[in-house]
């Protein structure tokens, strides 16, 4: 599924913290995620949508949600075909700057939007061949990604995290490399 110009175009206001941002491939989403650990997956699809980027204090901004889906390459517990599932969700509002104002809630979520820019940065640096096929326009990779992973037969290395903070466990995938 191709992206829509507007969507694909919001993203140029995040211009200039892209091409500061550090490719984060260090390291959700709902339904069945693999153990925490590496794996070798193929990378099946690349969505993107229109969201609202939602803030603890009640805030409510449009935003840009991009999920990525994967299947394993191998998988000794799956009945058939291996396993697939969707990444964590990278909700960016369209307008960054809405989340620099100097109250403590709002640089929370600059900090918030600088995180998933750099795992998104990482995302694509893997996807394109690396941190010099990335360019500082994250529109323009946006869409060569979605060229890339759209044949369905592009396999990576992915690390997934497991992160427990009271009751709630969240998930998150880093791509490491091609494979």
């Amino acid at each position: 599924m191709t992206a829509s110009s507007n969507v694909i175009a919001n993203f140029n206001a995040y211009a200039e913290m892209y091409k500061d941002a550090r490719p984060d491939q260090s390291g959700g989403g709902g339904g069945w995620f693999p153990d925490p650990g590496e794996h070798q997956v193929i990378i099946t699809g690349m969505r993107m949508e229109r969201s609202t980027f939602r803030t603890k204090d009640g805030g409510e901004f449009p935003s840009t949600l991009v999920t990525f889906s994967f299947q394993l390459v191998d998988d000794p517990g799956a009945v058939g075909d291996p396993r697939e599932f969707e990444g964590a969700s990278f909700n960016l509002p369209d307008n960054p700057s809405q989340a620099s104002l100097q109250d403590s809630e709002a640089a929370k979520n600059g900090t918030r939007i600088r995180l998933e820019i750099n795992r998104l940065k990482g995302h694509l640096s893997t996807i394109l061949g690396g941190p010099s096929k990335v360019s500082e326009n994250p529109a323009r990779d946006l869409e060569e990604a979605q060229k890339a992973v759209s044949t369905g037969t592009m396999a990576v290395l992915l690390r997934a995290q497991h992160q427990t903070k009271g009751d709630r466990t969240y998930r998150k995938e880093f791509l490491i490399r091609a494979l």
